[in-house]
């Protein structure tokens, strides 16, 4: 049996672990995002509507996601 020693953050490590993943996932859903508008011709305006694969809308702005953080609060 082998101890692990005490300067070890196991738990640390996994929530700094969950933050990069979820940063990562955050930053691939705007790349997407992004490239659909340039694709579609949509990223000059300030205010325009994507439809996502699923039938979901985002709010864009310049191309870029719009945050609902009113929605995203309530979910949570």
């Amino acid at each position: 049996m082998v101890a692990a020693p005490r300067f070890l953050d196991f738990k640390g490590d996994a929530t700094a672990s969950a933050v990069q993943g979820m940063e990562g996932a955050m930053k691939s859903a705007s790349n997407i995002i992004h490239a659909k508008s340039l694709i579609i011709g949509n990223s000059c305006s300030s205010s325009a509507t994507l439809t996502l694969k699923g039938g979901a809308e985002v709010d864009t702005h310049y191309g870029y996601g719009v945050a609902e953080w009113d929605q995203a609060w309530g979910e949570m």
